[in-house]
């Protein structure tokens, strides 16, 4: 990505109060391979991320090591800004699920942006703790089996060289504990979704026709 696309994305999300200019100064654009993490949750955040392009799917681990599958990060969200700011530890995991590039900012240097541009917290910081308050709350809140179901499957949605994976490699126990249900539950929302033309059944997979209509669903 060049300096000038992020100029452009800089002045599109906040205007003239954090020039871009600043942001590239701070920070260094990174590429980040399908299938690499990150952020790893409960990692010491050393880094803050501008997503600049491409996807990262979330899940954040509950105590049991079952997990809850979060919204994609996508253009323009932040990743560790909060946990940067305060020094704590990254709060969910954020794995590429596409080639992506971001913009990184070690935590010095993300700390030297926020001095450098005083309306960087009202415009960008508290937006983004306001974005994963909704996030973290929206999967964190009591759901049905079925809608964890569906948001564990979207949450595995990824391209690798630029073609969309289809196939979920996963059984139904495994399924089952991801998602905090037992076997014959996951089996009887899995029919359902069978049954509406939203997934096909193979052994130890799921295959998604299309994940727009899955994302419909939900």
């Amino acid at each position: 990505m060049t300096d000038g696309e992020i100029l452009e994305l800089a002045a599109s999300l906040y205007g003239e109060a954090v020039p871009g200019k600043e942001l590239l100064r701070c920070g260094t654009p990174k590429t980040h391979r399908a299938g690499r993490v990150l952020a790893c949750q409960g990692d010491e955040a050393t880094e803050a991320h501008l997503v600049l392009a491409g996807r990262f799917f979330c899940r954040k681990y509950r105590t049991d090591d079952s997990l809850i599958p979060l919204p994609a990060l996508e253009r323009g969200a932040w990743c560790g800004a909060a946990e940067c700011a305060d020094g704590g530890a990254y709060l969910y995991e954020a794995i590429a699920a596409e080639e992506s590039v971001t913009l990184c900012f070690a935590r010095p240097n993300f700390a030297l942006l926020r001095r450098r541009c005083p309306l960087f917290d009202s415009v960008a910081l508290i937006p983004s703790l306001s974005q994963e308050l909704r996030r973290l709350h929206s999967r964190l809140a009591d759901s049905s089996p079925l809608d964890r179901l569906v948001s564990y499957l979207l949450a595995q949605r990824r391209s690798i060289g630029g073609v969309e994976k289809q196939r979920v490699s996963i059984t139904q126990a495994e399924l089952g504990a991801a998602i905090g249900c037992t076997r014959e539950t996951v089996n009887k929302y899995l029919g359902l979704l069978a049954g509406r033309g939203l997934i096909e059944l193979e052994r130890s997979s799921v295959v998604v026709p299309s994940w727009e209509k899955l994302a419909d669903y939900q």
